[in-house]
């Protein structure tokens, strides 16, 4: 495996920019449509953000509502009825970016999301918060994962010693995630010669999870 420089983070990145375009309007449109107070609106994030992003809030084992009538009778008004927009608030105010209220805010919406579909949808609350806060959240899933526990062991460190003791209102998971990441994140950086995006962290999760620094 090669070792992480900014000759590779560089190469990472640019390997990355044919998807700039596609994640460039979902930005847009999370920017441009913050709230959740129309259906419309709420069906139109989920759905576009979980279908890109392989993380469909559908896709669950007990099915008691499908396809359209998933989104339309039950995601939409569950979400617009939550308490999202006040923690969105929160986020918004936040300028100091503070990681405690970022993996706090992910738990709350792993919640209302299991209360939807059954299932703690981390992955996708994740992405759903990076793409309306992408300097606040992390990307989650399974590639991220093992591109982090890879860069890990590169720069010749243990996940568990960057590990917290978070108490009980946090998505443990997630939350030993971003604080991992927080640390490969500085390091990265460090290398590249400027601060990297949490976007371009995780692109360079994605190309060591996938070989492409082998």
């Amino acid at each position: 495996m090669a070792e992480i420089s900014a000759k590779t983070i560089q190469a990472s990145l640019d390997d990355f920019r044919v998807w700039e375009l596609g994640n460039k309007f979902l930005y847009e449109l999370c920017a441009e449509y913050p709230d959740h107070k129309q259906d419309n609106v709420i069906i139109a994030k989920a759905w576009l953000i979980g279908r890109a992003y392989a993380a469909a809030l559908e896709r669950r084992k007990k099915v008691d509502a499908k396809g359209d009538a998933f989104y339309v009778g039950k995601l939409a008004p569950q979400i617009r009825n939550s308490e999202i927009d006040d923690w969105f608030g929160a986020l918004r105010v936040d300028t100091a970016g503070s990681p405690t209220l970022s993996i706090k805010t992910h738990r709350n919406l792993v919640e209302l999301l299991e209360a939807i579909t059954g299932h703690a949808k981390r992955s996708f609350a994740s992405k759903y918060l990076h793409f309306h806060f992408p300097e606040q959240f992390f990307i989650y899933d399974s590639r991220a994962s093992v591109g982090l526990r890879r860069v890990m062991k590169m720069l010749g460190e243990k996940p568990s010693t960057y590990r917290q003791h978070f108490s009980d209102d946090v998505d443990k998971d997630y939350a030993d995630f971003f604080v991992c990441c927080d640390f490969v994140s500085q390091k990265l950086s460090k290398e590249a010669g400027r601060e990297l995006t949490k976007r371009e962290v995780d692109t360079v999760l994605l190309a060591v999870s996938d070989g492409k620094l082998d």
